[in-house]
């Protein structure tokens, strides 16, 4: 298992980029997803519309506990959240033009609580570049910092 650290790095357009090592999928979480299926769910996601969330944490104990890193997200009443079940997403970060392919879950809702979803994003490369993996969490906090509209997630349907 690999010690993972991110750190923001300047790219050409003096804009804070996330620096993020290459890795392997863990043993207890082997989830990864090859290069041309990562390119085939962004191209399917171009005409889905997005929905802006709020960034409201992090891992949980039981992602964590499976051995991933996730980023948890709450809609707005307005916006409201899908439907009960398990989603194919993409999602960037306010101020990036990227998008990157993730697998969420939602979140049993709670009285008084906003609809949400848990997200396992991925976009770390293995060593080959041939798939993704899960962003560690490092990664996540910085790309995606806890706030009202941190993220655009766009459903692939």
């Amino acid at each position: 298992w690999l010690k993972l650290k991110a750190e923001p790095v300047l790219d050409q357009g003096s804009r804070a980029a996330m620096a993020c090592p290459y890795g392997k999928a863990s043993i207890c979480f082997p989830l990864a997803l090859s290069g041309p299926s990562a390119l085939s769910v962004l191209a399917s996601a171009a005409d889905c519309p997005a929905q802006v969330a709020d960034v409201v944490g992090y891992t949980t104990q039981k992602s964590r506990e499976a051995g991933a890193a996730t980023l948890r997200l709450e809609f707005s009443q307005s916006e409201g959240g899908p439907e009960p079940g398990s989603y194919l997403v993409v999602l960037r970060s306010p101020g990036h033009k990227g998008w990157l392919p993730g697998l969420a879950g939602t979140r049993p809702s709670k009285d008084g609580e906003l609809p949400g979803i848990e997200v396992v994003v991925l976009g770390r490369p293995d060593a080959r570049m041939e798939s993704v993996m899960y962003l560690p969490e490092s990664t996540l906090t910085l790309l995606f910092p806890c706030n009202r509209n941190g993220a655009e997630v766009r459903f692939i349907r």
